[in-house]
């Protein structure tokens, strides 16, 4: 999964030894016809298909090699269950690497998939790489519908690229293109009549050519196993019952060493890429019962990619060298063997669980911890899997690996009983809350509720009405908000949780402003700012800041201008002594606003200019458009139209021409403050043509002549 490619040299492609690698005359045709789609680029992406092992992947890396139009390549080999936004994740370690960003800003966001998908895009518009899908057709499809929609799609959205763009797109796979995709297919033929006789004689000179064999890499294989007698009986068959590659990988398994189909068997039974470190391990024996032959790994790896069975990945700093069977090697192979040992198939995994729990500082390691579970739950230590979950499960939600999460919570829950089964229930609600499905999140929770309530887990119960609570003020229903929030900070008040305490009647109070209960919600917000400052140190002091601006508000909405001032100066104050520069953008809008309602507008444009310094110093584009707009409303206030319009302008410039990956991360949030400057500039529209109007109605008065 990890091959680059560098024109200039400074990172090499090490080819794998390919099944067909004649490059002089075999292939010309089709690798020329990709190189002029790669320097002429006559469409967006490049699709090529061809039953497996014609030489899809040896056509695209020799054509890439003697390209100079890239600064780098990326390959990412899909395996069967491979997710999506796994190989994003993939690809995201080479741009960083290549010193480009965009993608890993977004991936940590709850951005949909197909938002990340068109951060690819448009990297790709910007900047001189290729990034090659080998074998796409393996991704899996997650569970929710935004993720096969957007799988689906991926490659029909590839047509937005221009033709020009200095980056592309190129997939190989066993099936044709999406219909309607807008990119160009190559159909990698066979092999010809002369071109099998050429290449034959090349592999397995003195042996009759097999008839009507177009396929390299079955040509290939029976070459390899032409010096056994096993191998001989299955040429013969070939010859006479015509071409089969199923067949001949099952007759070349049996042509291997003993101890190289020995490690056949183990990665068929694990069907998925392992590291050549884990086996490595397994093959010496990490556990003394599992009994495997102590024989040179590497030598029997590269036995099994000498007959093409094999395919490897490069190298990469945390999971070194992956070996992997190509998924219809691994299909042949399990078809063929007896039938498993499931004690010895237990044994190994469990033996795989041990390689990464002993890896140094794998306790802190997402994946090493991620791969250690999987292993336990195949062995069917389903409890010792779900307790190494604590240790990884926030790492995968931060890093935006949410369907990741969710099967992995799924299996908890469905293997697990008490304390780590509620937990997971929780964690899972947390995820549908995030991806808005907030009915699953709240029949979650009211699980949840119920199980805490059977366990007396009174704190947690506390938290999780809290949850309740903030789903409820999602869905815009705030008096089911408020009686949850109520309810929770009763009882974290009970149990002396003040942390919970103060979380829930921040929400609680927040509700109670926006169902216009001004009275309770000032009394509440005064009761939390009492509590926060029974507190010594500055822990709190940014949350007590904002209590004084809400306080402000609730009086600069009654009027009392003065009172406001006062709570916003206060606010001021401690968010500066700490040093908050997001608090204390806020505080600086607040008080502008207050100014300018005493019209006191001079004032308010040096407030909003400190604001938009710190936007800038933020690097927070939407709080930047923001300032602009609210600068914008101050001056139309002081009748200056022409200074508005041009605030008005570039707010809305700052939204337009930002970074795609800065207009995804607030997609939520911008869309209202886009509105919003749309509709000023209406309203500005109209305010300088009457303006414009009126002039025009006062020369003509100057000059004598009647409006009519």
């Amino acid at each position: 999964m990890n091959e680059y490619l560098n024109g200039s040299g400074e990172r090499t492609l090490v080819s794998l030894e390919a099944p067909f690698c004649l490059r002089s005359r075999l292939r010309t045709m089709s690798m020329d016809r990709v190189a002029r789609f790669i320097e002429s680029r006559t469409a967006a992406a490049l699709w090529i298909d061809a039953p497996p092992g014609t030489g899809k992947t040896t056509t695209v890396i020799d054509t890439l090699s003697a390209s100079k139009r890239f600064r780098a390549m990326r390959r990412i080999i899909c395996y069967r269950g491979m997710r999506i936004e796994e190989a994003l994740y993939w690809l995201n370690d080479f741009l960083l690497q290549a010193g480009i960003e965009d993608l890993d800003k977004v991936l940590g966001q709850r951005s949909r998939l197909g938002a990340k998908l068109s951060v690819l895009v448009n990297i790709l518009a910007m900047h001189p790489v290729a990034v090659f899908f080998d074998d796409y057709h393996h991704l899996a499809i997650g569970e929710d519908d935004d993720s096969r929609v957007s799988l689906k799609n991926f490659v029909s959205a590839c047509s937005s690229l221009e033709k020009s763009a200095p980056g592309m797109l190129i997939f190989t796979s066993s099936e044709p293109p999406p219909t309607g995709a807008g990119i160009e297919r190559v159909e990698l033929p066979g092999l010809s009549l002369a071109e099998a006789r050429e290449f034959w004689t090349l592999l397995a000179t003195g042996s009759a050519v097999p008839r009507d064999i177009s396929n390299p890499l079955l040509l290939r294989l029976l070459a390899r196993m032409s010096s056994s007698v096993t191998g001989r009986t299955e040429l013969e068959r070939q010859r006479e019952n015509g071409p089969d590659l199923e067949s001949a990988y099952l007759k070349a398994m049996e042509t291997l060493r003993p101890a190289t189909r020995e490690l056949l068997e183990i990665l068929a039974e694990f069907g998925r890429p392992l590291t050549r470190g884990l086996l490595r391990g397994l093959c010496d024996g990490i556990e003394e019962e599992i009994e495997l032959s102590r024989e040179n790994t590497d030598e029997r790896l590269v036995e099994l990619e000498e007959y093409g069975l094999l395919q490897v990945s490069g190298r990469d700093g945390s999971t070194g060298i992956s070996c992997q069977l190509h998924p219809f090697v691994n299909d042949a192979a399990c078809q063929g063997f007896h039938s498993p040992d499931a004690e010895r198939i237990r044994a190994l995994h469990s033996c795989a669980a041990n390689y990464y729990l002993r890896l140094p500082g794998s306790s802190t390691n997402t994946w090493s911890m991620y791969n250690a579970r999987e292993f336990l739950l195949r062995a069917g230590y389903y409890e010792e899997a779900s307790q190494l979950q604590k240790c990884f499960i926030e790492d995968l939600l931060r890093l935006g690996y949410h369907d990741l999460a969710r099967k992995v919570l799924l299996e908890t829950i469905e293997t697990t009983s008490g304390n780590i089964r509620t937990v997971s229930l929780g964690n899972l609600a947390i995820i549908y809350k995030n991806d808005n499905r907030y009915d699953e999140a709240l029949e979650l929770y009211e699980q949840v509720r119920q199980e805490l309530k059977n366990s007396g887990d009174q704190a947690n119960l506390a938290r999780v009405l809290h949850q309740i609570g903030n789903i409820h003020y999602l869905r815009e229903d705030l008096d089911a908000a408020a009686a949850h929030y109520e309810e929770g900070g009763e009882l974290a008040r009970e149990l002396g949780e003040e942390a919970i305490w103060l979380a829930t009647r921040v929400q609680f109070a927040n509700v109670l402003y926006q169902c216009g209960r001004e009275d309770e919600a000032m009394k509440s917000y005064r009761e939390i700012v009492a509590k926060l400052q029974e507190s010594d140190g500055e822990k709190g002091t940014s949350l007590l800041a904002a209590m004084k601006v809400q306080i402000g508000q609730l009086h600069q909405k009654a009027d009392r201008f003065l009172e406001a001032e006062t709570e916003f100066m206060d606010a001021e104050k401690l968010v500066r002594a700490v040093d908050d520069k997001r608090s204390l953008l806020k505080v600086l809008r607040a008080r502008a606003m207050i100014a300018r309602e005493r019209r006191a507008y001079e004032e308010g444009l040096s407030l909003y200019d400190e604001a938009e310094k710190t936007a800038v110093a933020l690097g927070d584009v939407l709080e930047l458009s923001t300032c602009h707009l609210l600068m914008g409303d101050l001056e139309r206030d002081r009748v200056q139209l022409g200074a508005a319009l041009k605030k008005y302008t570039s707010a809305l410039s700052l939204l337009e021409s930002s970074a795609p990956t800065a207009r995804l991360q607030s997609e939520d949030f911008s869309r209202p403050v886009a509105s919003v400057i749309d509709k000023r500039l209406k309203e500005m529209e109209q305010l300088m043509g009457a303006a414009s109007y009126q002039r025009a109605l006062a020369a003509q008065a100057k000059d004598g002549i009647s409006p009519g």
